[in-house]
């Protein structure tokens, strides 16, 4: 099986971890030995591509990017679309065509087998990101007519549609009903990740003399560390003492008050750069790589991240296979990440109280960060692992290619020709 993947081998943007995650599903090579992949190297491509790409960095610049997108249907498109020639397609021997929010304009169904990957987002996670000086409700009206229009454009054109989390896929279905038979939910495929065993998570779990309690988010703000704060803030001193509080972060939008807690801080930022509000109870240290971030998550007891505003939430999959007790937003879909609260507390993300109670019941309770932290790990196990996802996606092609072949076939006896097989 051969799938051309729609991503450039160059390309400005710097590769984060979405673009990671996408392209590292070509390591499904190494469970599957008979899949290839390859990558479009189409020079007129990646000019448009890396073209579309400044274009949008220099618009967002003057501040008005997100304004125009609710209201310019073709700013939408650029966001979603770009073009590969079709001659290159057909030379490179593809038997599926793979794109990740990305979908050429100008495919045609009947060119090869295509799985677009996308997803759809809830209306109060469009609304978070509202900008400032718009009315939301409008906001959230022209965003969404928008992203539906250009939606129904490429579900015309694909063979299958992938939206990695139920309530996302049950969302495109009833707003997109006329191609809802072609929507299906694989989850992300996240091959750097291996779970700690269970021995390890019992003994780490039942060793701690002082639980650590970790928060990892470079958007602090958004991820909710001023409300974890506060929580901790409203905490009796008593139980303060029986934790500790590290922070990993780059504080990408904007500062936080961290004075009156006491708190292990791991970033880059210098305060006179952040305007951070430094105590004498915080002590800094520099950035994390990422190899380091999982293995401080593998040294701690408890993680908290009431995010106010995630479309799915990576880092609560690696908190979940290191072996942590989560605490997470009861907000969509983070809640259904966490079984809705069978592997993982969830709380109300803007309501200190709510995690400060799940912050006191988790220290106070080691059975019950422990009985949290297996869950979260078993649960990992069954849905989130590399292997039982690398399987679902085999599948999601495999349909797909058998799907297109059907179709081709029943359209061309519906107008009479029967393919001559000697």
């Amino acid at each position: 099986m051969h799938l051309l993947m729609n991503m450039y081998p160059w390309y400005l943007p710097k590769r984060n971890r979405e673009w990671l995650i996408h392209f590292e599903l070509m390591h499904l090579r190494d469970q599957f030995p008979d899949m290839t992949f390859s990558l479009v190297n189409s020079i007129p491509s990646m000019a448009l591509g890396n073209g579309v790409f400044a274009f949008q960095y220099l618009l967002g610049r003057t501040g008005r990017y997100r304004q125009l997108l609710s209201k310019s249907y073709g700013l939408h498109v650029l966001t979603s679309m770009n073009w590969v020639p079709q001659r290159f397609i057909r030379h490179s021997g593809a038997d599926l065509f793979f794109g990740h929010e990305y979908f050429p304009v100008n495919i045609t169904e009947d060119l090869l087998p295509t799985v677009f990957e996308t997803g759809m987002q809830s209306d109060s996670v469009i609304e978070f990101f509202a900008p400032r000086k718009l009315d939301r409700d409008e906001y959230v009206r022209g965003l969404r007519s928008m992203n539906v229009r250009m939606k129904r454009h490429i579900a015309a054109r694909c063979t299958l549609i992938n939206v990695r989390e139920p309530s996302g896929a049950e969302r495109f279905r009833s707003l997109l009903p006329e191609y809802a038979e072609k929507v299906r939910t694989v989850y992300p495929y996240l091959d750097y990740l291996e779970p700690i065993s269970e021995t390890e998570l019992i003994t780490k779990q039942k060793k701690s003399d002082v639980c650590r309690i970790l928060f990892v988010g470079n958007q602090a703000n958004r991820k909710g560390l001023p409300f974890v704060v506060r929580a901790i803030q409203n905490l009796p001193s008593d139980v303060r003492g029986q934790f500790e509080f590290i922070v990993v972060s780059q504080f990408l939008d904007g500062r936080v008050d961290l004075s009156n807690v006491e708190v292990q801080l791991f970033t880059s930022k210098k305060p006179s750069n952040l305007e951070l509000v430094f105590g004498h109870k915080l002590q800094k240290q520099g950035a994390l790589s990422f190899p380091e971030v999982i293995a401080l998550m593998r040294s701690s007891d408890v993680f908290v991240l009431p995010t106010l505003a995630d479309t799915f939430g990576f880092v609560f999959l690696e908190a979940m296979a290191s072996g942590c007790a989560v605490v997470g937003p009861a907000r969509d879909p983070q809640d259904w990440i966490l079984d809705y609260g069978r592997a993982g507390m969830l709380v109300e993300p803007t309501d200190p109280d709510s995690i400060a109670e799940a912050i006191y019941l988790l220290v106070k309770n080691p059975e019950l960060r422990l009985a949290l932290a297996l869950a979260g790990r078993q649960r990992f196990l069954l849905m989130y692992y590399h292997r039982v996802v690398g399987q679902l996606y085999r599948d999601l092609f495999e349909e797909a290619i058998d799907l297109w072949h059907a179709n081709k076939q029943n359209s061309q006896k519906n107008f009479g020709f029967i393919p001559f097989n000697p």
